[in-house]
């Protein structure tokens, strides 16, 4: 890694990651209902390998997102 690429790197626990449990705790949702969300793809989200992600600085921003309050 290159010292530019070292600094673009952001520590893992900055970005405060949620798996599907853990956001679902977050937005006090159901984990189908949140489920049914990412295959609308109506909530910021990521997949890694058979992981689905998400960043809780893009979930806040979502809640207050015209998309949100459309899905509640």
């Amino acid at each position: 890694m290159s010292e530019n690429e070292e600094k673009n790197c952001v520590p893992i626990a900055a970005l405060e990651i949620l798996n599907v449990d853990e956001a679902a705790q977050y937005l006090r949702c159901s984990k189908s209902n949140l489920y049914h969300r990412v295959k609308a793809g109506t909530i910021p989200h990521v997949k890694m390998g058979g992981r689905i992600l998400f960043k809780k600085d893009d979930l806040y921003s979502w809640l207050g997102s015209a998309g949100a309050q459309e899905a509640i």
